[in-house]
């Protein structure tokens, strides 16, 4: 009761949530349509082009934000005269134009 005085950002932010989760998915498929259908009718194609890249730009700040919340995994710690350090990885070496043609073509 007292935690939205103390922090009402919270109180907001889970408002909008529950606001945005409690819209039906048909609706949000009208209402993109509808914005769609205007940003046609005023700005023709490069509004719709213009939105296209607006959505993207939001739509890849939105997955980054998933994604870090989401991959985060439990870090395990080994302590101990066992412990050892992770293997190197080796990468192979890729030959240049230069070593096929010292080398040969093999």
């Amino acid at each position: 009761m007292f935690s939205c005085i103390f922090d009402p950002g919270a109180c907001i932010a889970a408002g909008w949530t529950n606001l945005l989760a409690s819209i039906p998915w048909w609706a949000w498929i009208i209402t993109a349509l509808v914005i769609v259908g205007v940003v046609w009718k005023f700005a023709g194609w490069p509004g719709l082009i213009a939105l296209a890249f607006g959505i993207g730009y939001f739509a890849r700040d939105l997955m980054r934000a998933y994604n870090s919340v989401r991959t985060h995994e439990p870090i395990e710690s080994v302590d101990g005269d066992d412990a050892a350090p992770p293997p190197k990885k080796t990468k192979k070496k890729r030959k240049t134009l230069e070593d096929l043609f010292r080398d040969g073509l093999k």
